[in-house]
């Protein structure tokens, strides 16, 4: 089953190349390397995850009374 991990890995790399501020890919990645026994990239990917989790909570919501642009 660690062939399926391993495939998993660029595609999320890539995503968080695409789109640095989401932060579901850093929570996979650091997933899957734990499951790869990766002893460093797990903590780094997890703690990645949580800043930008944090960050997207601070972000003010769309006021639903102005026009859409």
């Amino acid at each position: 089953m660690q062939g399926g991990y391993e495939e998993a890995v660029p595609p999320l790399n890539q995503a968080t190349t695409l789109d640095p501020s989401y932060p579901e890919p850093h929570y996979l990645l650091g997933r899957i390397y734990h499951r790869l026994g990766d002893n460093s990239l797990p903590k780094a990917e997890a703690d990645r995850f949580q800043e930008l989790k944090k960050a997207s909570e601070l972000q003010p919501l769309p006021n639903p009374s102005l026009p859409p642009r």
